[in-house]
């Protein structure tokens, strides 16, 4: 059992461990190197990493979002998006992942408020789109305990932007992913 943890900002040292977990956990190729390098370049993205014994075993990627930004993230519904989410700049929780064995040991709520706390100093509203994994551990409840609620389920989320970028979901496997996403927001 894990009794303690750093959370760092992500640094070169740490992308191919971050790909790695990523590639387990939410599909192969979801996540590149190429993404990852954007957020040590751009100070508008922010990325997290939580390690054990010299291991990537955590990571948490969130984003400062202007409206063309906010609109790109909707894979679908672009329109209910950019209606209810016009407040700018918008906070936003892209992606988090904890390795399967330290999982229930605090990790995922420990780096969801470290990212809200990064995202409140420079956003009034923050949101997550959450991955409805039906045979997963779900991120809701950590995203409900810190502070975000639940606005409304999305079908098919990602089905097309996994045919264009060609990743395989690991509850899906080959595209398309037919997974449904949660909005939620603070």
């Amino acid at each position: 059992m894990l009794r303690s943890y750093n959370i760092n900002p992500l640094n070169n040292k740490d992308i191919d461990g971050v790909i790695t977990l990523s590639n387990l956990l939410l599909g192969k190729d979801y996540l590149t190197p190429s993404l990852l390098q954007e957020y040590l370049a751009n100070d508008n993205k922010i990325a997290f990493v939580v390690k054990a014994e010299n291991q990537i075993i955590g990571f948490l990627l969130i984003q400062i979002c202007d409206p063309k930004e906010v609109t790109s993230l909707a894979l679908t519904e672009k329109e209910w998006f950019s209606n209810l989410f016009n407040n700018y700049p918008l906070g936003v929780i892209k992606t988090i992942a904890i390795h399967p064995n330290y999982k229930q040991q605090g990790i995922g709520t420990a780096l969801t408020k470290k990212g809200v706390e990064k995202l409140t100093k420079s956003c009034e509203k923050i949101i997550s789109i959450c991955w409805n994994q039906k045979e997963a551990t779900s991120f809701n409840f950590v995203l409900e305990k810190c502070g975000l609620q639940n606005l409304k389920e999305i079908k098919n989320f990602w089905k097309n932007d996994s045919l264009t970028k060609e990743y395989n979901c690991p509850i899906c496997g080959d595209p398309p992913c037919v997974c449904s996403a949660f909005i939620y927001e603070n």
